[in-house]
């Protein structure tokens, strides 16, 4: 594989905002390389100066301040899938952690690049959507903040080769968290999703607060599933798994993938395979 391009590790955040002062957008930012070194094979990227920034400190951290829970950018999927901060704060997103790919890929592939490369059926994507996460994003002198569901819906133009620094994700520890994350592919191990999704639920004092539910791997990006607050709390104080409850979920959901995908000749599959997900993500947050 011919290398036509400047390539350099920084140590630290500090030598890594020099060299984006220096580079702009001429810069590739590379990471695990699960997608970078693929791409660059068959031709589709022509980088012409690439920043390693796996080994920065500042990106591999996970740390809780200010209500928040900060995930560096550079963080695998294997140590999300070991965090006790993401399994008791971030339940979903532990989940999904756990089903990306093989585990010679979660040992190299990072949170940052999995929302960078922005695929549909990206295992990540929904559960920092029930998550509510933001990213913060550097180029060169400015620094901006923004949900994950919007920086997804922006161009490539909007977004002008910004590098993610930290993925935000608000917690609390008065309110009680859920959530899990299902996905249907061709192969266990090294599936690429047919359809996602992850659920997350948070009560408060036996109350229910919020509930959150996207579906992947239907769009371009997550669709929000908006499930009635009164089914939720019947099912919450039922305490358990009810069928006719979770079907009229099921069913709004294989109405929503209706809207979403009309023309797509894949609609009446993913129509029923929404169905067996919510009933899994139902079955997965009672027995979780």
């Amino acid at each position: 594989m011919p290398i036509n391009f400047k390539y350099i590790k920084p140590k630290n955040f500090e030598e890594l905002s020099n060299l984006i002062q220096m580079f702009g957008d001429r810069i590739t930012y590379l990471a695990g390389g699960t997608d970078f070194v693929p791409d660059l094979r068959r031709g589709r990227i022509k980088p012409e100066i690439v920043l390693n920034i796996s080994d920065i400190p500042e990106l591999n951290k996970i740390e809780i301040c200010n209500y928040e829970i900060h995930i560096g950018s550079a963080v695998t999927f294997a140590r999300l899938q070991k965090s006790p901060e993401i399994e008791r704060y971030v339940p979903a997103l532990k989940v999904a952690a756990s089903q990306v790919g093989s585990p010679q890929i979660r040992s190299i592939a990072t949170i940052g690049g999995n929302i960078a490369t922005a695929s549909p059926a990206g295992d990540s994507l929904p559960a920092l959507c029930a998550h509510r996460a933001s990213i913060i994003l550097v180029h060169k002198n400015s620094e901006r903040t923004v949900s994950v569901l919007e920086y997804l819906n922006e161009s490539s133009i909007q977004k002008k080769n910004e590098l993610i620094r930290a993925i935000v994700i608000p917690i609390s520890d008065q309110v009680q968290t859920k959530g899990t994350f299902v996905k249907l592919g061709r192969r266990n191990a090294l599936s690429i999703a047919r359809i996602n999704g992850a659920l997350v639920v948070k009560h408060e004092d036996g109350y229910l607060k919020e509930v959150h539910l996207f579906l992947g791997a239907v769009g371009k990006i997550p669709i929000r599933l908006d499930i009635p607050f009164d089914i939720m709390e019947t099912l919450l104080s039922h305490g358990k798994f009810d069928f006719y409850l979770v079907k009229n979920i099921a069913d709004l959901a294989a109405d929503a993938i209706r809207k979403s995908i009309p023309d797509r000749e894949s609609l009446p599959y993913k129509q029923r395979a929404v169905r067996g997900v919510i009933f899994d993500l139902m079955r997965g947050l009672f027995n979780g």
